[in-house]
């Protein structure tokens, strides 16, 4: 198993070709990767914590060598941290129980063939609407809701007598609205007609 790490600085590749020879053979450089031949992510973990180590007692804590193999260090972590999350998925035993359909389907009393059909996976897919399950009520002022049956009553009688629909608010009031907005933002005014 070997493990490559990308995205690497030009300073931290030489970092790695000026400290490896004194460590290992098993590190090969291209220009922004590394890649630890046969060792694992807390193998290369290891051998470049010492390559740090040593690099410290030769050019000093305070730079060159010794940062740059720090980042190679925190992107070995984080590779560490993924096979870690990785392993232990593959061996939760929740996650093998419901990755087993047999057994699911044995356990819910049903074949694997009518597994969909029996029970129909419920969590909508991304994006998809979901149906209410409950009724929901509002509180809705009674003033409220007479402007609205009023408004509705209106727009139903010239409906359905053939005339233009009721329009709400002045006219022009977009224009003066829009003025208003622009007068107070400091805004060049909006051309006032459509040309």
């Amino acid at each position: 198993m070997s493990t490559k790490i990308v995205k690497l600085t030009p300073a931290n590749v030489e970092a790695l070709e000026l400290m490896a020879p004194g460590h290992t053979s098993l590190v090969e450089t291209t220009k922004t990767t590394a890649t630890f031949v046969g060792l694992t992510a807390r193998e290369a973990l290891g051998v470049v914590a010492r390559m740090q180590e040593t690099a410290g007692e030769r050019y000093g804590r305070r730079g060159g060598a010794y940062q740059s193999l720090h980042a190679v260090i925190r992107k070995l972590e984080t590779a560490v941290r993924d096979a870690d999350a990785e392993q232990s998925a593959a061996t939760d035993p929740l996650v093998r129980l419901l990755t087993d359909t047999e057994t699911v389907a044995e356990a819910l009393g049903t074949s694997v063939e009518n597994l969909d059909r029996d029970f129909p996976v419920t969590s909508p897919a991304y994006g998809a609407p979901i149906a209410p399950t409950t009724a929901v009520t509002a509180h809705v002022h009674p003033n409220t809701a007479r402007k609205h049956a009023v408004k509705a009553r209106m727009v139903a009688e010239q409906a359905a007598a053939g005339a233009e629909p009721f329009r709400t608010g002045r006219p022009g009031a977009g224009v003066s609205g829009r003025l208003l907005a622009a007068s107070k933002t400091g805004q060049r005014r909006p051309r006032r007609g459509r040309r």
